[in-house]
């Protein structure tokens, strides 16, 4: 693969990461703010759906900077706790965990697309 098709696969997968992080915090605030399944949230739902938000927003500056390490991180951080609990239950909010999904494949595209060092 040559530099430039490399650098078309890291731009374009920076640009799936960040909106599979914009749709994710969208999805997140809609949960907090807008549950059509529940009232409001408050107390600890209000926390961890304002925890996961940030974690979306930060994910968001890591996929434009393509820091495919802080994107692994930040998959974690969102994907382990809640974000494949809301992947798999029924309803619309699955879009969060497929965005969280979404992301971690273009932190791998971007992965694959740095330049590999040889040894001698």
């Amino acid at each position: 693969m040559s530099a430039t098709d490399r650098a078309r696969v890291a731009l374009a997968a920076r640009g799936v990461g960040v909106s599979a992080s914009v749709l994710a915090a969208v999805g997140w605030l809609v949960f907090v703010f807008r549950n059509p399944y529940a009232p409001p949230a408050e107390g600890v739902s209000l926390l961890i759906g304002g925890t996961m938000t940030v974690a979306c927003i930060v994910a968001v500056g890591a996929a434009l900077r393509g820091a495919h390490i802080g994107m692994y991180l930040l998959f974690l951080v969102s994907f382990l706790p809640e974000g494949l609990s809301t992947l798999l239950s029924p309803g619309v909010f699955q879009v969060i965990g497929w965005c969280n999904l979404v992301y971690l494949a273009s932190a791998v595209c971007i992965h694959a697309s740095l330049p590999r060092h040889r040894s001698a």
